[in-house]
């Protein structure tokens, strides 16, 4: 039995002590257990579930924010052509009216923004409709989020005759990927 200053023996405490803690210290440097390991990737996996759809549907709403600014950029136009002449613009292919050919109303992720005759009316299938305009954005096909390739915006002129124009959009894209201020789909379609 060695005591008095022992480093190495087995039977004292103070040596049995520090045999445990330097096993301890040696066995923690070992790194994460395998429990530890799948516990982080599962809550990795779980954010990413989560996340990515969301980023996903955030790039989407971008996307759809520039058919909804080159459309502003038309309006004022279309409303003084209509108010001086009484008829929409046809610029599927020329400028007309200070309105450029639809396909020079592009940006990266709308091909084209085009004027199109239709009827402003208080109640749909009304005696008293009046002709007015809508400006139509449609979406690219390619290099866009899913849920816009191919979909369409339109803001309609309204209120023609009865006081100041005002704008009603709508769209075929789904609502989640529009603001609150354009009216979308609710739901997918059952082929998409």
């Amino acid at each position: 039995m060695r005591n008095a200053g022992c480093t190495s023996c087995t039977s004292c405490t103070r040596c049995v002590k520090r045999t445990n803690r330097a096993n301890y210290a040696r066995f923690r440097r070992g790194g994460f257990t395998l429990i530890e390991l799948m516990i982080v990737v599962a809550i990795v996996g779980v954010l990413a579930a989560i996340a990515i759809p969301q980023y996903q549907d955030y790039v989407a709403r971008a996307q759809f924010t520039e058919a909804l600014s080159l459309i502003s950029g038309q309006k004022a136009p279309l409303a003084e052509f209509y108010s001086e002449k009484g008829y929409c613009p046809d610029n599927s292919t020329n400028s007309v009216g200070g309105i450029p050919a639809a396909p020079h109303i592009s940006g990266k992720y709308v091909t084209s923004v085009k004027v199109v005759p239709t009827t402003d009316s208080a109640t749909p299938d009304s005696k008293d409709s009046k002709p007015s305009c809508s400006l139509v954005a449609t979406f690219a096909d390619a290099d866009i989020s899913v849920g816009l390739k191919g979909q369409f915006v339109t803001v309609a002129m309204q209120h023609i005759d009865r006081g100041p124009i005002s704008w009603k959009c709508s769209t075929t894209v789904l609502q989640r990927y529009a603001p609150q201020t354009c009216d979308g789909k609710e739901k997918a379609d059952a082929a998409t």
